[in-house]
């Protein structure tokens, strides 16, 4: 007997991949161009360090095209993105993809974005897994933003921990890490990037049910017959048909007295490992930018934010972001956690570090972001769950886990180290202030 549930699941597998996900967008016509690279006096192009938004947009760029070698390591290449859409198109939902050269799927220690429009203004990041831009053409049909390009190289690449020469600009090779990939503006199909979150939901389900589940299988008979109500010559016009197979088999609800799961965004931002921290603070911006505009388009989406310190760096680099921060965490959407002043390493600490972290934490948070975190925590993967009784007197301390990582050992000596100007700069004017009330009032 033909095992019919392998057969169904490797069809749906087959017709996503190879069907209704490049359907999601069609491509209008290509981005056109230009670069300007960051250069120190007598530096090697493009391996400057950054420079505020206003100074690159007002910098003369070069023409230039996909396929463009890009980024010493640690450099900083500045793109501007422009387009002139067809009438016809100018009111229909428009996106920029971009892919800088991404070598892997990897969000972080790899090339990253930071999109910008035409007045400056930050508009989200860029990653291998989120590199889509949203994009309005004005009156005249014209679409123009950029991107602040950072060529940080792949440190962990061989997950050896082994020494390495990348790690600095002085001693890593010259030559560009990277090359502009793709650079297009599309069309968006709503109804198929719904469908592409129903059967990737159903999908998933149905991978992990026991075979002897009844509803594994009205799942999978769900999803065969919305591959049969696919016309593969006309995913877009068919995926509204699809849609309407999949929806009861979604509608129903779990089964009495099982869990309901809450997923709250989080950012585990080291402070200082593996990069200079002035790569960490534009990490920061580009993940709030990130969450922000995942907020606003997303009503419900909840993030929380667990380092002071990221927001204290936020505050001063970039202000009308931070601004907008302020207004997410008064919104509910942005939810300051820990209390603490980073995510410090858990090992060899002393008793006053560990009050430190969350007293300056506290009161940056209670000051800067007007709200008292009641709880802390350690949120690693890489962790030993410990309860913690804090004496600073909050009601609880709940999730806190202590650091025991090969790999994060040493973190909390080394952001202490690089973020010692931060800490004893504008932060030690602080120290002088009247104590604030810790427990909520």
């Amino acid at each position: 007997m033909h095992d019919q549930g392998s057969i169904i699941l490797a069809r749906v597998r087959r017709v996503l991949a190879e069907r209704i996900r490049p359907a999601e967008t069609t491509v209008v016509t290509p981005l056109d161009a230009a670069a300007w690279e960051a250069t120190e006096p007598d530096g090697i192009p493009g391996q400057g360090e950054p420079v505020p938004a206003q100074v690159a947009l007002a910098a003369d760029f070069t023409s230039t095209a996909v396929g463009m070698p890009w980024g010493p390591p640690w450099g900083t290449t500045w793109f501007r993105f422009r387009a002139s859409v067809p009438p016809d198109l100018r009111s229909a939902p428009l996106e920029a993809v971009i892919d800088l050269g991404w070598t892997s799927g990897s969000v972080g220690g790899q090339a990253e974005g930071l999109v910008f429009d035409k007045g400056g203004r930050i508009v989200k990041g860029i990653h291998p897994r989120n590199a889509w831009v949203p994009v309005r053409p004005n009156d005249k049909g014209k679409v123009r933003f950029y991107v602040e390009a950072a060529a940080n190289p792949e440190v962990l690449r061989s997950r050896s921990f082994a020494p390495t020469s990348v790690g600095r600009k002085q001693t890593a090779d010259p030559t560009p890490l990277y090359r502009l990939a793709r650079a297009d503006l599309v069309e968006v199909h709503h109804e198929v990037r719904e469908l592409i979150a129903d059967v990737v939901t159903l999908l998933g389900l149905a991978e992990v049910l026991p075979e002897t589940a009844t509803r594994a299988w009205t799942v999978l008979r769900a999803l065969d017959e919305a591959m049969d109500a696919l016309d593969l010559a006309d995913i877009v016009g068919t995926a509204a048909a699809a849609r309407a197979v999949l929806a009861p088999a979604l509608a129903v609800r779990a089964a009495e007295g099982t869990h309901e799961i809450s997923a709250i965004g989080h950012a585990h931002i080291d402070s200082a490992w593996l990069w200079p921290v002035r790569e960490t603070r534009r990490k920061v911006a580009r993940t709030v930018a990130d969450v922000l505009h995942l907020a606003q388009s997303r009503p419900g989406v909840v993030f929380a934010l667990p380092a002071a310190q990221h927001g204290a760096w936020l505050e001063e680099d970039q202000p009308d972001l931070f601004a907008r921060l302020q207004a997410a965490v008064a919104a509910g959407a942005v939810v300051p956690v820990g209390g603490m002043w980073v995510e410090p390493d858990g090992n060899l600490l002393a008793g006053e570090s560990v009050c430190r972290q969350l007293t300056f934490g506290a009161r940056w948070f209670a000051e800067r972001l007007v709200t008292v975190a009641t709880r802390c925590g350690y949120p690693t993967r890489s962790a030993i769950r410990r309860p913690c009784r804090s004496s600073l007197g909050w009601p609880e301390c709940a999730g806190c886990s202590l650091r025991r990582s090969r790999g994060t050992r040493s973190t909390a000596s080394r952001t202490t180290r690089s973020s010692g100007r931060a800490l004893t700069g504008r932060e030690s004017s602080r120290i002088s202030l009247p104590p604030i009330p810790i427990r909520p009032s």
